[in-house]
C-alpha cells in the first residue's frame, strides 16, 4: 500500500516516472493553452479576488454598503468556486480545456461587470458568477499544466502568487478608485480566455487523465494550508489598522511582501521537505502576527505563514499524478474550503475575542488538522512502495 502520509508525500513509481519531466508529447499549442488557462485563472482568482478582499472598504463606499458585506459576498463566491471545481472531472476530456477557456472569458466578463457596478445587486451577482467560473478555470488550468509534466508544477504555483502580488500592486495604485483595478483584471482575464479558445479547439497531444485518487491525509494537508492562509490575512490587516494606524493603501506593501515570500518559497529547489513540519511553521505564523511589536514584525509573521502554506501546497502536489483531473479538483476544493473556513473562523473569533486573541486561537485548528492528517497517514501506511530512481524535477 502506498504511503499517503503528508510527512513525506509520494506518488507511486509509475506515476512518478511518467510525471518526472515535461511530457515529450506536449506540443507548443499544449504549452500555450496551459499558460493561457493558468494565467487567466491567476488573474481572476488571486488578482481579482485578492483586490476584492483588500479593497472591501472602498468598494463598499462606492456601493454604499458596509465593507464587511463585500467580504461576505467574496467569501460566498470563493465557496462557489470550490464547488464548481468538483464539476471539472465530469467534463469530457476533450471539452475540459474548452470549458476552461470559456469560463475564463466568463470570469473576466463578470469582473468587468463588478468594476462597472454601482449598486449592490449587480455587484453581488457578478461577483458570485466570477467565483463560480473561476473554480472551473483554475482547475482546468491546473490540469493543463499537469499534462505538461511535473517540471511545470513550480511555474503554475508561481503564477498564483504573482496574481496575489498583482492584487496588492493594483490595490495600492487604485485604492481611491477601487473599481479601476478590477477592470484591468477583468480585461486581462477575458483576453487570456479569448487567446485560449482557438488553442482549446485543437486536439491536445498531451491530455490530462480523468482517473486517479487523492488520499484523505493529503486533502487534509491542502485544507490545513488553506486554513492557515485564511485565518491570517484579515486579522493581520485589522491589527495594522487598529494597533498602528496603518490604513488602507499603506497596508498593501505588507501583502505584496508576503506574496514575494511565497514566490521565493516555491522557487527554492528544496528536496523531500516534511509537509507536516512546513504546516506547523504555517500555523505558527499567526502567533508571530498576533505578538508582533510593530508593523515590520507583523509583516514578517504574515510572510512566514504565506510562504510556508505556499511551499506546503507545492510539496503536497508530489502526492498525486499531476495529469489526473479528479485529484486536482479535490485538491483545489480542499484548499479553497480551508481558506474559506479560515476567513470564517477568524471573523467569528475576532468578533468575540478581538483580532489578536483570535489569531492566537486559530493556531489550534490548523495544528489539529495537521495532526489528524499525520495520524490518518500512519494508519493507512503499511509497507512503503519502492520509489522510482527517476529524479523528480521542480523547475521548467
Amino acid at each position: 500500500m502506498t504511503d499517503h502520509s503528508i510527512v513525506r508525500p509520494s506518488i507511486d513509481s509509475t506515476a512518478r516516472a511518467s510525471a518526472s519531466a515535461t511530457d515529450p508529447a506536449a506540443t507548443r499549442g499544449d504549452t500555450l493553452l496551459a499558460w493561457a488557462l493558468a494565467a487567466g485563472a491567476a488573474v481572476t482568482g488571486p488578482a481579482g479576488g485578492g483586490q476584492l478582499i483588500l479593497m472591501s472598504k472602498p468598494i463598499g463606499g462606492v456601493l454604499d454598503i458596509p465593507g464587511a458585506v463585500v467580504g461576505y459576498v467574496v467569501v460566498t463566491a470563493a465557496l462557489l468556486g470550490c464547488l464548481t471545481a468538483l464539476a471539472v472531472p465530469r467534463l469530457v476530456r476533450h471539452t475540459a480545456a474548452r470549458a476552461g477557456a470559456w469560463s475564463g472569458i466568463g470570469a473576466g466578463a463578470a469582473l468587468i461587470l463588478v468594476a462597472v457596478a454601482s449598486e449592490p445587486i449587480l455587484f453581488t451577482a457578478a461577483t458570485l458568477a466570477a467565483g463560480a467560473l473561476t473554480g472551473i478555470a483554475y482547475t482546468t488550468g491546473r490540469t493543463a499544466f499537469g499534462a505538461l509534466g511535473a517540471n511545470a508544477r513550480t511555474t503554475r504555483h508561481a503564477l498564483t502568487w504573482l496574481g496575489l502580488l498583482a492584487a496588492a500592486t493594483l490595490a495600492r495604485l487604485s485604492y481611491d478608485d477601487p473599481m479601476s483595478g478590477l477592470m484591468v483584471a477583468g480585461v486581462v482575464a477575458a483576453g487570456l480566455g479569448v487567446l485560449a479558445i482557438p488553442l482549446a479547439m485543437t486536439p491536445a497531444t498531451a491530455t490530462p487523465g480523468t482517473g486517479g485518487t487523492t488520499a484523505g491525509p493529503v486533502l487534509l494537508g491542502y485544507a490545513a494550508a488553506g486554513l492557515a492562509l485564511g485565518v491570517s490575512f484579515t486579522p493581520a490587516l485589522h491589527l495594522l489598522l487598529f494597533r498602528w494606524e496603518v490604513v488602507g493603501v499603506d497596508q498593501m506593501p505588507v501583502v505584496g511582501a508576503a506574496a514575494v515570500a511565497a514566490l521565493v518559497a516555491v522557487l527554492l529547489p528544496l528536496r523531500q521537505v516534511s509537509v507536516a513540519l512546513i504546516l506547523v511553521v504555517a500555523a505558527g505564523g499567526p502567533l508571530l502576527v498576533a505578538l508582533a511589536p510593530g508593523p515590520s514584525t507583523l509583516a514578517i509573521g504574515l510572510a512566514v505563514t504565506v510562504a510556508a502554506a505556499a511551499r506546503a501546497a507545492l510539496e503536497l502536489d508530489r502526492s498525486t499524478d499531476p495529469r489526473a483531473v479528479r485529484p486536482t479538483a479535490l485538491a483545489v476544493c480542499a484548499g479553497g474550503l480551508g481558506a474559506v473556513a479560515g476567513l470564517a473562523v477568524a471573523e467569528a473569533l475576532g468578533a468575540i475575542f478581538g483580532a489578536g486573541t483570535a489569531l492566537t486561537l486559530t493556531v489550534v485548528p490548523v495544528l489539529a488538522i495537521v495532526a489528524a492528517s499525520v495520524t490518518a497517514g500512519s494508519v493507512v501506511t503499511s509497507k512503503p512502495r519502492t520509489q522510482s530512481a527517476v529524479p523528480e524535477g521542480d523547475h521548467p
